[in-house]
């Protein structure tokens, strides 16, 4: 996941959201997809997701937004 293609998307002058501009299909992640956060903590950068996820145990959830649907993805 940290390895995806990944920009940073800006709304009202804050991090909004990190958004995969390439699918992860081991995770079940599309192109487009947002992420939101990794366990429940609001992503703001991709050093942070980095970060979250080398922290994790086994398991993570990751929370994500695809065509206006939020849902928790555990990986």
């Amino acid at each position: 996941l940290v390895a995806a293609n990944v920009t940073i998307v800006i709304e009202n002058q804050r991090v909004a959201w990190l958004r995969l501009d390439g699918a992860v299909p081991s995770l079940g992640l599309r192109r487009g997809d947002l992420l939101l956060a990794v366990d429940g903590r609001h992503l703001t950068s991709l050093a942070q997701l980095g970060e979250q996820l080398r922290l994790a145990g086994r398991t993570t959830t990751v929370t994500i937004q695809r065509d206006a649907v939020t849902a928790t993805l555990e990986i």
